[in-house]
């Protein structure tokens, strides 16, 4: 039996709470998708994130390693009346930049973007 590596949770922990801060806090109605970098935004009635940058930062070896990923997108719907919302965010992980560790995080033990 193998060991698990504990960065890809860590890493998994690390692109939900960054995916889901970052999407709560820069954000712009969905009506104006023009410009935006991330991959083809879908017309819906909440909104759609125009800018910023999703960050994943791991530990290999006792040393942290940052890196991101290129292109994403994140919507987010939020109900006024009852203060409660969603977000969906769509992260393309062949996009994903991790230093010297990215052709290990983009293979079958982890992000298997290959597969």
């Amino acid at each position: 039996m193998t060991a698990m590596a504990p960065w890809p949770a860590c890493a998994a922990i690390g692109i939900w709470t960054f995916a889901i801060g970052g999407a709560l806090t820069v954000f712009a109605p969905a009506h104006n998708v023009e410009g935006a970098s991330q991959l083809p935004a879908q017309q819906t009635e909440g909104w759609v994130v125009q800018e910023g940058s999703l960050s994943i930062t791991i530990t290999k070896m006792g040393a942290k390693v940052t890196g991101g990923f290129a292109n994403w997108q994140a919507e987010i719907e939020y109900d006024e009346v009852t203060r409660t919302g969603t977000v969906k965010t769509v992260i393309n992980t062949s996009s994903l930049t991790l230093g010297s560790v990215t052709d290990q995080a983009k293979g079958p033990e982890f992000f298997d973007v290959a597969g």
